[in-house]
């Protein structure tokens, strides 16, 4: 076995005895394995002591500033909904997502139709429901994209939307902020 080559029958035996140049070549691989797994660890925050430090901190995802690597995620909004009032019946749920620039998440699980600020959230459903402003001041609701929030204002707005459950008159209020960084 003087000689072996790398293409040789001798280095894919499991024995590894008479093939000196086999032992050099699978440990270069053995090595270049480990320096590919420590960096794939180092990168999802395992071996780092500290993976990140928050700097400013925001109530906005998109504006949270940190040292060192950030938590792998995916929101990134600069605008949030804040100071909600619920209307309080029983068979309605009102959510506030603002992962990605604020966005309401209405579920009905009342026997009847919600008609709110210009949509319709049927019986047993939810929305994901984004704002849309009016030329005279008035806001309505539009069905967003997911999670993700369109409208920005150029400063904080109270918003305040009209809405009927049945016979029942009801109205939501909450801020939009303008970005937060």
């Amino acid at each position: 076995m003087q000689g072996a080559s790398y293409g040789s029958t001798a280095c894919r035996t499991p024995r590894w005895s008479g093939c000196s140049d086999c032992m050099g070549k699978s440990r270069m691989g053995i090595v270049i394995m480990a320096v590919l797994v420590a960096g794939v660890l180092f990168l999802n925050g395992y071996l780092a002591p500290e993976p990140f430090e928050i700097i400013r901190d925001s109530p906005a995802p998109g504006c949270i500033e940190y040292k060192g690597t950030p938590p792998i995620g995916g929101c990134f909004g600069k605008t949030i909904i804040e100071n909600f009032k619920d209307p309080h019946i029983a068979c309605l749920g009102f959510e506030i997502n603002n992962c990605n620039g604020g966005v309401l998440l209405v579920r009905n699980s009342c026997n009847q139709t919600l008609n709110i600020g210009g949509v319709g959230v049927g019986p047993s459903t939810a929305e994901s429901l984004d704002i849309e402003e009016k030329n005279n001041g008035t806001y309505l609701l539009k069905y967003s994209d997911g999670n993700f929030g369109h409208y920005v204002p150029e400063n904080n707005e109270t918003v305040r939307v009209q809405g009927k459950l049945g016979e029942i008159q009801l109205e939501i209020s909450f801020t939009k902020t303008a970005k937060l960084c």
